[in-house]
């Protein structure tokens, strides 16, 4: 993943760029979540602490409404992102 800061992605817009992976790049869904993910954290050389879900390991993850597998798209859209949490913490709540 790149970053989000600029006008080309501005803040809370990364999800876009697991879409141009898989749509420009040809990527299978699942490893375009991985470069965000796993990739990322191994290249930070932080693997071991981040990055998978693991126990012992930084706990942020997303619960969505939908497949992101079948249709990458899906992370972009803030109202099928259903539970964010951070640390191992919810942070965000949208289950109804």
């Amino acid at each position: 993943m790149g970053t989000d800061c600029g006008p080309i992605l501005p803040p809370g817009r990364n999800a876009y760029e697991l879409e141009a992976n898989v749509r420009q790049l040809g990527m299978r869904p699942i490893d375009a979540i991985l470069t965000a993910t796993r990739n990322a954290a191994k290249a930070l050389g932080r693997l071991d602490e981040m990055g998978t879900l693991e126990k012992g390991k930084i706990a942020d993850l997303l619960v969505v409404e939908g497949d992101p597998l079948r249709d990458i798209s899906i992370l972009q859209d803030h109202g099928r992102i259903k539970v964010v949490m951070k640390d191992g913490r919810i942070e965000v709540d949208r289950r109804t």
